[in-house]
């Protein structure tokens, strides 16, 4: 049997360890880029979710609810009820 030299023997185990060390960096690499990312995406998401609750909430308050006030409307205040009990 013919053995392999110590020269290769290191070649193979330097390359080897030099492997394993790029892909545990390149793995913290992309893992800090994803971690970045998803808080980006949650942070916008929660942008929207705020301006749809503003919304909702300014839509509401536009509407006279008092029965005595020059601007009461009856049609709109109904409608204002049926949107609401649709999303619930």
């Amino acid at each position: 049997m013919s053995s392999v030299s110590p020269t290769v023997k290191f070649c193979r185990w330097a390359l080897l360890v030099t492997g394993v060390v790029y892909g545990a960096s390149h793995h913290s690499t992309l893992a800090k880029r994803e971690a970045a990312a998803k808080k980006a995406q949650e942070a916008q998401e929660a942008k929207k979710q705020k301006a749809q609750k503003a919304q909702a909430a300014s839509s509401t308050n536009d509407l006279e609810m008092d029965p005595n006030s020059p601007n009461f409307d009856l049609e709109k205040v109904l409608l204002s009820l049926e949107k609401q009990e649709a999303k619930n």
